[in-house]
């Protein structure tokens, strides 16, 4: 059955909205610099949502803000009604309203909290339902919303997205040592880490396509490769597998595959991990990009936001450049690209892995937006 993006809506520190997003990366610009205001973190380099893009919500979590922010900005766009029995809210994040940790608003741990705080503003017919597998839960996210509509469970599905910066997560990975000092480089040889975001993205989706443009979701895959509580599969077989799971549900095959918008998050195992998938999977000369050096990787918002942001691509026939990258720096070559071009794509595939040794793939069509 087909499935279709109707509305999308996106904040991240690049600023708000889908064409927003997509121009600023048009033009090569990022939002990732240092960062030394944090509670006992030392510094670092990210990207933070501004403050001025919340006006109005004053939550005690700045992540709660943002899911409010977000999933009201797409009853706006949509008129979607979240009372109605046949329409779903399903949440994705990392760590959710993890800075509501040892205050007295928490209720029914962090997640219960957020649980609740929007099934009571929205008055859900139903308890809204949340994915949080790690890095990878914007594109579970997308895959479950799709599949929920072909059982006919539900009639349409508002995905939401947000994850902040707190101390807690970006502490979390100065003790791993990962991040860069500076503005991140996918695949570059001289990557060294990546850059945190904060963020937040939502999407209705339905079996009614409102307009030609409409993204289609054709189909998805995931598969725990169980090789690390945080480091990625040494030879990227998880990730080949969730490729090949996507292909089997949509009914295509590796060829058809226009172009690849990966994970990409400049750690020197993960990009490896990705140029292995990607050859194991048959496609290692499709062009591919990633995102992270726009706005930092916004763990459990990355896959939605990402793949929005790519189904624009297809519109505009327009592939973005992976920012900071220059000289191939995988064992495997890989099909990178750089800078901005145009290129004809109609279908393209959407990639990402976290930790726990998780990976999906997720698969979108649409039409040249002219």
């Amino acid at each position: 059955m087909a499935v279709f993006i109707n509305h999308q809506y996106l904040i991240s520190g690049l600023g708000e909205g889908l064409d927003q997003h997509f121009d600023a990366m048009q033009n090569g610009h990022s939002s990732v610099r240092k960062m030394d205001q944090l509670g006992h973190t030392a510094p670092f380099f990210g990207s933070a949502i501004p403050e001025e893009l919340l006006g109005g919500y004053a939550h005690s979590s700045k992540c709660m803000s943002v899911f409010a922010k977000v999933i009201d900005e797409m009853i706006d766009a949509s008129g979607i009604d979240l009372s109605a029995p046949d329409t779903l809210l399903l949440l994705a994040t990392t760590k959710g309203p993890v800075d509501l940790l040892g205050t007295t608003a928490v209720e029914g741990g962090v997640m219960g909290s957020l649980i609740s705080f929007l099934q009571q503003k929205y008055a859900t017919y139903h308890a809204p339902q949340l994915i949080s597998v790690a890095c990878v839960s914007g594109i579970a996210a997308l895959h479950w919303a799709k599949k929920y509509i072909d059982s006919g469970k539900y009639q349409q599905v508002l995905v939401a997205a947000a994850d902040t910066l707190t101390p807690f997560v970006v502490s979390g990975f100065q003790s791993f040592k990962s991040l860069e000092n500076g503005i991140c480089k996918p695949y570059d040889a001289d990557r060294m880490g990546l850059n945190i975001g904060e963020a937040g993205a939502a999407a209705v989706l339905s079996k009614q396509q409102a307009s030609s443009s409409d993204i289609e979701v054709l189909g998805g895959g995931c598969c725990n490769d169980a090789n690390h509580i945080s480091g990625p599969s040494r030879t990227g077989d998880g990730l080949a597998i969730s490729i090949q799971k996507a292909l089997e549900e949509a009914g295509l095959e590796a060829g058809e595959i226009d172009a690849i918008n990966a994970h990409g998050t400049a750690t020197p195992f993960n990009d490896e991990m990705e140029s292995k998938a990607f050859h194991l999977a048959g496609i290692s000369e499709k062009p591919v990009n990633s995102f992270k050096a726009y706005f930092g990787h916004t763990l459990g918002v990355a896959g939605l936001l990402e793949a929005l942001i790519a189904g624009e691509q297809i519109k505009r026939q327009q592939l973005l450049g992976t920012l900071g990258f220059s000289n191939a720096g995988t064992s495997l070559p890989l099909n990178v690209n750089a800078a901005t071009t145009n290129c004809e794509m109609q279908v393209l595939l959407k990639t990402g892995s976290g930790f726990g040794g998780m990976n999906h793939a997720l698969l979108l069509k649409g039409e040249r937006n002219d």
